[in-house]
């Protein structure tokens, strides 16, 4: 070329006029060519024949060869190392904005990043934390050495995760959750510890909250125990000599008008009495303290109390209360008594005041014996109002007080309950 050719013409003689990029790239390079300097590793994007685009690292130097001009020009090909290299910028520019504290160490401990969250966190910048991280300590507060348990974890190929203290610059605690995977070089060595660290702080004050608040629910349901089971006792001993006096003065020689009056004191003091011992039952069950016991009692005893209980209410309102027990029922058992006794006073109780005419039956069934345990089956059965199905799956509800209004037609299917327990025989 001679020396009037335009300037550009030299780099479109190299190649240069598939570059991506603009005139003002070429003009560029001319200026600098043609003041006599040097283009070293300039990076630049060029166009290949198919149209795709690659990027080289470029180096243009002018010279003469057999008395012409020319440039000299050699690339090589940084397509792949400039896309690592954004991809590189990705994951730094996430770890920078992360909300989560980030920290890079040595093996031997010294650490040679943090990002900005764990500065705005902990107040150490990384001037501070040449010696290694800051001084983290346990529930109770004793010194723990995470470096040493983090460092044991990943030379076996696996995360180490924890949760701990932190003790910032001005010296506050702080929880943090804590997870470390280990980085390798090229030749297997593990060399650098990748720490993520979370401010678990809110989550831990939430925790000792609920535990605290679950602490005082407790102790108020403790203390309500307490004193139902104090005033059930207070209550109960007039209570007993009221329906023990009236059920003697029963069995004496008493006016029609006297036996109905104390026949009255009588069922309505058995009745408080039943009410005191639910009371402290639901205290019980509250305080998850209710237990059954498993001690010997006999069923003959327990029909016999239920029966002299009913009777009278029940020849007061006509209605025949009749017992049924299968002979292959065992009479002494091992199980508790007086909650059994309970369930069948409550449906016994429940069967006379729906019912105005007709019976309440209650039998008792066992299952075939097999060991020493046996199963019985108390069903009481009356001739009452009955239950509509949807009132019968309301019934498991608690607390729960429905209004009976008969069908049309009566007749009720009755209630039954299973009780387990070892026969002594």
């Amino acid at each position: 070329m001679t020396g009037t050719a335009p300037r550009t013409a030299v780099l479109e003689a190299a190649g240069l006029h598939t570059y991506y990029g603009g005139a003002h790239i070429l003009a560029d390079l001319s200026f600098v060519l043609n003041a006599g300097e040097v283009v070293r590793d300039r990076e630049v994007a060029l166009r290949r024949a198919d149209g795709s685009v690659y990027w080289v690292l470029l180096s243009l130097e002018r010279g003469v060869f057999g008395g012409w001009p020319v440039v000299l020009s050699w690339a090589y090909d940084i397509t792949e190392r400039r896309a690592a290299e954004r991809q590189l910028r990705k994951l730094s520019l996430a770890v920078e904005h992360s909300p989560v504290m980030v920290v890079i160490s040595r093996r031997a401990g010294a650490v040679e990043y943090v990002n900005p969250h764990f500065m705005a966190v902990t107040g150490y910048t990384l001037d501070d934390l040449v010696a290694g991280l800051p001084p983290m300590r346990d529930a109770e507060g004793q010194t723990r050495d995470v470096q040493v348990e983090a460092w044991a974890a990943l030379s076996v190929g696996e995360e180490w995760r924890c949760e701990c203290q932190l003790r910032r610059k001005d010296g506050v605690l702080v929880w943090i959750s804590v997870a470390v995977s280990a980085l390798a070089e090229r030749n297997g060595e593990l060399s650098h510890g990748v720490w993520v660290l979370e401010d678990v702080s809110a989550r831990k004050a939430t925790e000792a909250a609920l535990r605290e608040a679950k602490q005082a629910a407790e102790a108020a349901t403790q203390a309500k125990s307490r004193f139902l089971a104090n005033m059930s006792h207070e209550i109960r001993t007039p209570m007993n000599a009221i329906i023990g006096l009236s059920h003697l003065c029963l069995g004496g020689d008493l006016q029609p008008a006297q036996r109905d009056y104390v026949s009255k004191i009588h069922q309505a003091g058995t009745a408080l009495l039943g009410v005191i011992n639910d009371v402290l039952d639901v205290s019980r069950i509250e305080a998850g303290r209710l237990s059954l016991e498993q001690s010997a009692f006999e069923l003959d005893a327990v029909l016999a109390q239920l029966m002299a209980l009913f009777g009278e209410q029940a020849r007061a309102k006509h209605l025949a209360l009749q017992l049924s027990v299968s002979p292959n029922v065992p009479n002494a058992l091992i199980g508790d008594g007086m909650r059994l006794g309970q369930v069948l006073i409550n449906l016994v109780a429940n069967a006379i005041k729906f019912t105005e005419h007709g019976e309440i039956a209650v039998t008792v069934r066992a299952d075939p014996p097999g060991t020493q345990r046996v199963r019985l089956q108390f069903a009481v059965r009356d001739t009452g109002v009955g239950l509509t199905p949807s009132q019968i799956e309301a019934c498991s509800n608690p607390l729960r007080r429905r209004t009976i209004r008969p069908p049309a037609s009566s007749g009720a299917p009755g209630w039954a309950c299973r009780f387990v327990a070892n026969s002594s025989a």
